[in-house]
Order: C-alpha cells, then sequence, then structure tokens
C-alpha cells in the first residue's frame, strides 16, 4: 500500500494500523486506538473530546464497531468541509462491510466469547486504518490536482 496521508513523513499505513492495534490490544476500545493514533499522527485532537464508549454487544442492539466510528470520526474532522464529505463516509463503510461481511459489533463478535474479543477485533482496527488512509490519501490528492488544475493557466475552463 501507499504511503499514509499527508504529512508525507515516511510512515506507511501498516505502521499507523499497527499502532493502532497494539493501543487496542494494550487495553484502548477500538474506537479510542484509531483515534488516538491518528490525533498523535496529524495532529487534530479529536480525543480531548471523545466520550467513552458505552457499547451494549450481545444484548440485542445493533451497534456500530468502534474502528468504523474511530475511522470515520478522523475522517469527518481531517477533511471538515469537504463537500464529498457525506460520501466518503458511507464509501468507508460499504469497504468495511465488504471485506467483513458486516459492521455491527453483534454481527462481528457474534462467536466470540467476551474477553476473546480483544484477540479477534484487532484485524477489524487494522481494516478501518487502511482503508481511512485510502479514502483520505485519494481524496486528498484529488483536492491538490484541482487546485493544480484551478491555478494553471493553461487549463480549459468549462
Amino acid at each position: 500500500m501507499p504511503a499514509s496521508p499527508l504529512p508525507d513523513d515516511g510512515v506507511y499505513v501498516n505502521d499507523l494500523a499497527m499502532k493502532a492495534v497494539t493501543a487496542f490490544k494494550d487495553g484502548c476500545d477500538c474506537e479510542t486506538s484509531i483515534v488516538a493514533v491518528f490525533d498523535d499522527y496529524l495532529g487534530i485532537k479529536i480525543l480531548d473530546g471523545l466520550e467513552p464508549q458505552n457499547r451494549r454487544t450481545g444484548l440485542g442492539f445493533q451497534v456500530p464497531c468502534g474502528a468504523i466510528m474511530g475511522a470515520k470520526r478522523v475522517l469527518a474532522v481531517a477533511l471538515e468541509n469537504d463537500p464529498k464529505l457525506p460520501e466518503l463516509l458511507r464509501g468507508l463503510e460499504n469497504l468495511f462491510a465488504r471485506k467483513h461481511k458486516g459492521t455491527t459489533c453483534q454481527y462481528l463478535t457474534a462467536r466470540v466469547k467476551w474477553g476473546e474479543h480483544r484477540r479477534h477485533c484487532g484485524k477489524y482496527v487494522y481494516s478501518a486504518v487502511e482503508y481511512l488512509c485510502l479514502l483520505l490519501e485519494t481524496r486528498l490528492a484529488q483536492k491538490l490536482e484541482d487546485e493544480i488544475k484551478s491555478n494553471d493557466p493553461t487549463a480549459t475552463r468549462h
């Protein structure tokens, strides 16, 4: 996979994903593990206002996977005021659902005993970071390309 989203400092998607998985396995909830990594990496400081998770898995509630929620929070802050944000948020959830066949904690952990989820859910944290980086890189590259074109006097304008 290509380098991580801006800044281009040699950090790769795998590095960010592994930091989030390590934070999750060390005791962070799945949402916070992703937000914390990107707070630090991009300097966006979402974590300061993040409410603790009150997930009710296994009780019949269809709550979203925390990894998806964390990735969506980062995407929403990193691309704040971007007109394509709603489309990108749906895209993130669709990519995740396509790979894992679902997006709720209840579905994703249906066959996992509570307490064993730290071993099981790390893959969801990893995937959410992969897709987050992919969408950030793609959108930031498109915005840069659009800006270059808008400043190019030789470009044809319609």
